[in-house]
């Protein structure tokens, strides 16, 4: 099986009591794999027996007072304290880590809900990496067109290598992404993957596409209806909330991000590596939902409300960017109902989206 990584994938170790963030403190429900809950019911642990809820998809811990009930005093997991790795659930061992297969190919990466991950993003303004290998994995079995992921692969690589163009301004890159991402989506409407390659070709083209990538919404508006948004949103605290509403919901909001990179040059490399780290996470799973623009959206309006909210110095860069990706990414219901809503709400529209990115 080929496998590509993230290099920060490679580089990630968990920091365990010395987070200020503990997974274990977020307040979410754990799931037990089968193999995991076998082993833990041979132990007979009252403890585990009694922090566990069965539910009809499976066997969850459920957080008490916002963290895990089986957390000891000193930040650690007491299961594993007890009884060593093993015992542990999957989610517990990986996260943040995530992983994608397709057939014989998987991808692999760690998520910005964790802060280390995020200390590990913004050390270098060096363009992130990827690397791959081959390991003697067995193929996932879920069906897919091979000849879908193939193009899409391609593309999505063409889509990073554009991103990471310094050449180009950060906003012409977001525009350019929005452009060829609606021109994959339609190619794939129309169920030609050849045009899915034709589009490729074209991403490195240095083509004047002002006529296309204008748009008349009012930026401030489109921000305040995004405020409105997501504060209909399930959040697990008041943090986001605050940071959007201090952010989003003031106005001037192409005033604010011009000055923040005026007064602050060295700090443009962090739209970017948000940037590529949603679009290789997401883009693939467009091979099994057809849906290139959910996921194109998802990028751009991640990357833009964050770049807001650390231009307005709303809290520390790396809190905003741990918290939104802990509040959204990490919320199945959230991500459902953006993705429902990209098609049906102004604000994610395509020129909605344009007129964020300045």
């Amino acid at each position: 099986m080929k496998v590509v990584c993230m290099k920060l994938f490679s580089d990630f170790k968990c920091t365990g009591s010395y987070c200020r963030h503990n997974c274990c403190k977020a307040g979410w429900d754990i799931e037990i794999d089968e193999k995991t809950l076998r082993r833990l019911e041979h132990m007979g642990d009252a403890s585990l027996e009694a922090a566990t809820v069965r539910e009809p998809d499976g066997v969850y811990i459920k957080p008490v007072n916002g963290r895990c009930p089986l957390l000891s005093e000193q930040g650690l997991c007491s299961l594993q304290l007890k009884y060593g790795e093993d015992y542990i659930s999957d989610i517990c061992r990986e996260h943040p880590r995530y992983y994608q297969w397709f057939g014989d190919y998987k991808e692999a990466g760690v998520g910005l809900c964790c802060e280390e991950t995020v200390r590990m993003l913004l050390e270098s303004s060096e363009p992130l990496g990827f690397f791959q290998y081959e390991t003697d994995e067995e193929p996932d079995d879920l069906p897919f067109d091979e000849e879908v992921l193939a193009a899409l692969v391609e593309a999505r690589n063409g889509l990073l290598r554009m991103l990471v163009d310094r050449s180009l301004t950060i906003e012409e890159r977001l525009k350019r992404l929005l452009y060829h991402g609606q021109r994959f989506q339609d190619a794939l409407d129309d169920e030609d993957v050849g045009n899915i390659w034709q589009e490729i070709g074209h991403l490195d083209a240095r083509c004047e596409m002002t006529q296309e990538l204008c748009t008349q919404h009012d930026p401030d508006v489109i921000a305040a209806e995004i405020y409105d948004y997501f504060s209909s949103l399930e959040m697990l605290d008041d943090k986001l909330p605050q940071m959007l509403r201090f952010s989003l919901a003031k106005g001037n909001i192409r005033g604010t991000v011009e000055t923040f990179d005026r007064l602050h040059p060295d700090k443009g490399y962090i739209t970017e590596h948000l940037a590529v780290c949603f679009l290789f996470r997401y883009f693939l799973q467009a091979v099994r939902s057809f849906e290139i623009m959910e996921k194109i959206k998802l990028t751009v309006l991640s990357t833009l409300v964050m770049r807001i909210m650390i231009a307005a110095e709303c809290a520390p860069v790396e809190d905003i960017i741990r918290e939104y990706s802990a509040e959204i990414e990490y919320s199945a219901e959230n991500l459902e109902k953006l993705a429902d809503d990209f098609y049906s709400e102004t604000c994610f529209s395509y020129d909605g989206l344009l007129s964020l990115i300045g």
